[in-house]
């Protein structure tokens, strides 16, 4: 597995479009996050869009979302991520339009929590997606309970994901596909403690890795004691990485959920991905789903295309505040995106 698809350098792939973003022009985006169902079967503690999803327990239509999809390809759009809002397979539409993004040429990826899985749809998945990583975030059945809080209190639902995961692998091996299988690992207070139980367990069910983040839970955040025994016990399963397994930790956030202060006084990474939330409303950022003030367009009402290029989304970018932002997943790509705009680089001709 290359590592190096974590690496926020990969933005440079793009460079066509970071030109014409440093420009101050209106690009379409590299790629799109389309949140099928705002409706989960999980109820995770962190879960940042918890009062959007209790406000709003909204759904995609299929034939809209097959629409929309179409719309996105047209534009030039190179992939579509699958995501949440809620969980993506919780819309009965999801695995008909992770195959036509396929269809219309474009990568395609999905999160989940991974308890909806089963043979047909393990099936599609490794068939088309370039990627699928499921957030499992524990190492016990009983951590597990207190951090997703699963709506299904008569089964093993963490048993569950863990065949399901086996279920991914297998079809992978048997139908000789390339596709990326990972597990997404958020720390806080209830979990830090089984980071190498959950390391052991997925390593040997065959996935490709385990990434690690810090929750973002305002006002309960790691203190500097327990973030230090986290890094510790990060820095030991780094361990369980073997060639064929790689336990990922992007320890930079860990500052970032502490440190809101920004290197850069806008944001342009917005410019490159396009977020469609389970509303059908376009937001200019997944950190903003929900957020009426930060809404670009309806896609009932208009196609994507006119909302990218709409007066609305003018009007929303020129209102962002980073003061305001919280921490965020285009950080990164900030920092690159702000150095290769600035006209005063200080011994740019010493590498």
């Amino acid at each position: 597995m290359d590592l190096r698809q974590f690496n926020p350098l990969k933005v440079l792939n793009h460079w066509e479009t970071l030109k014409v973003v440093i420009e101050g022009k209106n690009p379409y985006p590299v790629s799109c996050e389309i949140d099928p169902s705002n409706i989960c079967n999980h109820n995770c503690i962190w879960c940042i869009n918890d009062r959007f999803r209790k406000s709003n327990k909204a759904m995609i239509p299929k034939e809209l979302m097959c629409r929309i999809i179409k719309e996105i390809a047209a534009c030039g759009v190179k992939s579509i991520a699958f995501t949440g809002g809620g969980e993506p397979l919780m819309n009965p539409a999801s695995i008909e339009a992770i195959q036509l993004t396929r269809r219309k040429r474009m990568d395609v990826g999905i999160v989940t929590n991974g308890e909806l899985l089963d043979p047909e749809k393990c099936r599609v998945i490794v068939d088309n997606c370039s990627y699928v990583r499921i957030s499992l975030d524990a190492g016990t059945r009983k951590t597990h309970t207190v951090v997703h809080a699963p709506l299904n209190k008569r089964q093993d639902v963490y048993r569950k994901i863990l065949d399901n995961i086996g279920l991914l692998v297998k079809y992978r091996q048997k139908n000789k596909r390339n596709i990326t299988i990972g597990i997404g690992y958020l720390v806080n207070l209830d979990n830090y403690h089984e980071i190498a139980r959950a390391a052991k367990l997925v390593r040997d069910s065959g996935v490709d890795y385990m990434q690690i983040r810090p929750a973002f839970m305002p006002g309960k955040q790691l203190s500097e004691r327990i973030r230090f025994e986290a890094e510790r016990l990060i820095q030991e399963t780094l361990a369980l990485s073997d060639g064929r397994f790689y336990v990922f930790p992007i320890l930079h956030r860990f500052d970032e959920v502490i440190n809101l202060d920004r290197a850069y006084d806008r944001c342009l990474g917005h410019g490159l991905v396009g977020v469609v939330a389970a509303n059908a409303k376009m937001y200019i950022c997944c950190q903003l789903r929900g957020e009426e003030a930060f809404c670009i367009g309806d896609l009932r009402r208009a196609s994507f295309s006119q909302i990218w290029k709409g007066k609305r989304r003018k009007s929303v970018i020129k209102s962002i505040n980073l003061d305001r932002c919280p921490p965020c997943r285009y950080n990164k790509y900030n920092e690159i995106l702000d150095y290769l705009a600035s006209e005063n680089k200080t011994h740019k001709n010493f590498l």
